[in-house]
C-alpha cells in the first residue's frame, strides 16, 4: 500500500465517520524559518524512489525533480540514531518494501548535496494503526553504515528524558511555509512549547495518550503535510540535545490545534529490540 493510497483511505474514512482531517497523518512545518547548514546533523530526508517528477516552489527550488534527481522525492523526515539505523514514523513506511526508499543525510537542501543510503530493513510498530494514530514509530536499517562528519551525527534518545508542560522544543523538517505553497528546498525549523496531554486529547477526535506528546501552536504556525516522521527535540543545559518526539498527526494545517507526536521515551525498549541495542 503506497503513502498516497493510505492518504486517500484516511480521507474517505473521515468523510464516512465524521472525523476531521486530523486522520491525514502527514505534515510540513508552517511558519518556520530556514535552518543554517549543519544545525541539525541528525536530520534525514526519507526519499521515495518511485516519484520521478514533482512541481515545487520556484522561489525555493528548481521547477521539477527530473530523472537526474537520483535521490528520489522527499516524502518524510527522520533522524539518525546510529550508523545503521534511522528513526521515523510508522505511517511513512508501513506496507512498503525497503527497496522503495532511500535515506539522505548531510544536507539541508532537497535538490543538492548529501549522501544517500539504501534502506535494507523496515521495522514499523506491530500495534500501529493509521486509523487511531497510536504507536506511530518505525526504525529503518540502512546500508552501508552512515559515515559521520561534522554535519552528520546521531541524535541521542533515552528513557530518562524529563519533559514538562511549556518546555521549549524544536521541530525541524522540509515542507510548505504556508498552507498553499509548495515544498521549499531549504530545511525549516520552529520553536514550540509542550502542551498538557489531557488538554491536547480534548482538542482531537483521535485519542491522545501518555505515549504521545503535544505542542501548542498559534494559527499559521506548526505542522502540515510532508514531514511526518521528523524529530522533535529538546535542548538540555547539561546533557545536550535529545529527541523526545516523532511527528505523527495534526488536525488541519497550522489551524491552532495541538500537534501530536509519538513520545520517544515510551518506545525505547522497542527501538532497542529492532536496532540490536544500537542506542
Amino acid at each position: 500500500m503506497t503513502v498516497q493510497t493510505i492518504a486517500v483511505a484516511i480521507a474517505l474514512l473521515g468523510q464516512l465517520s465524521g472525523v476531521s482531517s486530523e486522520r491525514h497523518l502527514s505534515w510540513r512545518v508552517i511558519g518556520g524559518q530556514d535552518a543554517e547548514d549543519g544545525l541539525y546533523p541528525y536530520q534525514v530526508s526519507v526519499r521515495h524512489q518511485g516519484y520521478a517528477s514533482r512541481k515545487v516552489n520556484e522561489t525555493h527550488c528548481r521547477d521539477d525533480f527530473s530523472a537526474d534527481y537520483h535521490f528520489g522525492f522527499h516524502t518524510c523526515g527522520g533522524s539518525i540514531i546510529s550508523s545503521e539505523y534511522v528513526l521515523t514514523a510508522a505511517h511513512c513506511v508501513s506496507y512498503e518494501k525497503p527497496v522503495t526508499f532511500l535515506v539522505v543525510v548531510g544536507t539541508n537542501t532537497l535538490n543538492s548535496g548529501g549522501e544517500a543510503y539504501a534502506v535494507t530493513e523496515i521495522h514499523w510498530h506491530e500495534d500501529f494503526s493509521m486509523w487511531h494514530g497510536q504507536n506511530d514509530v518505525a526504525v529503518l536499517k540502512v546500508s552501508p553504515p552512515i559515515e559521520f562528519a561534522d554535519n552528520i551525527r546521531p541524535v541521542r534518545v533515552d528513557e530518562d528524558i524529563e519533559v514538562e508542560v511549556l518546555d521549549e522544543v524544536t521541530l525541524s523538517g522540509w515542507g510548505t511555509t504556508d498552507r498553499t505553497s509548495m515544498t521549499p528546498n531549504k530545511l525549516q525549523h520552529i520553536k514550540l512549547r509542550l502542551l498538557d496531554v489531557d488538554y491536547c486529547d480534548s482538542q482531537h477526535q483521535l485519542a491522545v495518550t501518555d505515549s504521545q506528546l503535544c505542542t501548542s501552536t498559534f494559527h499559521g504556525k506548526g505542522a502540515c503535510k510532508g514531514d511526518s516522521g521528523g524529530p522533535l527535540v529538546k535542548v538540555h543545559s547539561n546533557n545536550g540535545t535529545r529527541q523526545i518526539g516523532i511527528v505523527s498527526f495534526s488536525r488541519n494545517c497550522a489551524a491552532g490545534y495541538p500537534d501530536v507526536y509519538a513520545r520517544v521515551a515510551s518506545y525505547i525498549p522497542w527501538i532497542k529490540e529492532k536496532c540490536n541495542n544500537c542506542i
